[in-house]
């Protein structure tokens, strides 16, 4: 009996010494999703009723107002390029010769016609800036319900799975101010690059369209390539 009390003991020490706070939780977390200065190439599939589109991008992301993202070739041929520079997003349309001003409720449509929205796709802000954030935990996540605190945050709640091996959603819940669910988002992979685990193939599901789904897949990596100011502009976004 003494034995088992010292074990349980011993269990207790362990799991309370073990455990973090918030703020540890998410100041890893954040080390690995937000980066500046980091370029992707990526894969994007488009799943819908109407078959799988496939787009190949190309984007910069210089730090929070500072984004680019190139369209270089799609299944249907389309190119374009979309730029978020401080407040203000804008995506250029070739074809058009001319720039189109993103806002409103237009930054909550699907980017390029994907699950993701222009919010998500341009989205690098810390977590806790836009969200006020509660913390449970099991023996394989953290738990973080996630609240908005500012209007401009891309929801009003969601609530992650956070790994605790490797400080990566497996896992989001993304609901609407009502808490009906809307989407879900996955890591599904990810890479270990200079001590940071970065993703590299990422989902998004849209449960108010049967079977849709989008995924982006992360091909190359780049954190060592000085980007020019001269990218974030719409004199650079319309050439």
């Amino acid at each position: 009996m003494k034995k088992t009390i010292f074990l349980l003991m011993l269990a207790f020490i362990f799991t309370s010494a073990s455990s973090m706070t918030v703020d540890e939780v998410m100041e890893r977390m954040e080390k690995n999703m937000t980066h500046d200065n980091i370029i992707y190439l990526a894969s994007m599939n488009i799943k819908t009723g109407d078959g799988i589109r496939t787009m190949q991008m190309k984007m910069y992301i210089k730090n929070e107002n500072n984004v680019l993202v190139e369209i270089l070739e799609s299944t249907e041929g389309n190119k374009s390029r979309f730029l978020k520079k401080d407040d203000a997003m804008w995506l250029y349309i070739p074809a058009a010769g001319r720039s189109v001003l993103i806002k409103g409720h237009m930054l909550k449509e699907g980017f390029m016609g994907s699950n993701f929205s222009y919010e998500d796709i341009s989205e690098n802000r810390k977590i806790r800036d836009i969200y006020s954030i509660q913390m449970e935990e099991d023996s394989l996540y953290y738990i973080l319900t996630m609240t908005a605190k500012t209007d401009d945050a891309p929801y009003k709640l969601k609530k992650s799975y956070v790994m605790k091996d490797a400080f990566l959603p497996k896992r989001e819940e993304i609901y609407s101010s009502s808490k009906r669910l809307l989407k879900e988002f996955e890591v599904e992979e990810y890479k270990e690059i200079g001590g940071i685990n970065i993703p590299s193939k990422i989902m998004m599901r849209d449960l108010l369209l049967r079977d849709d789904y989008t995924e982006i897949n992360y091909t190359h990596i780049d954190l060592s390539t000085k980007i020019p100011n001269s990218y974030f502009t719409k004199t650079y976004l319309e050439r």
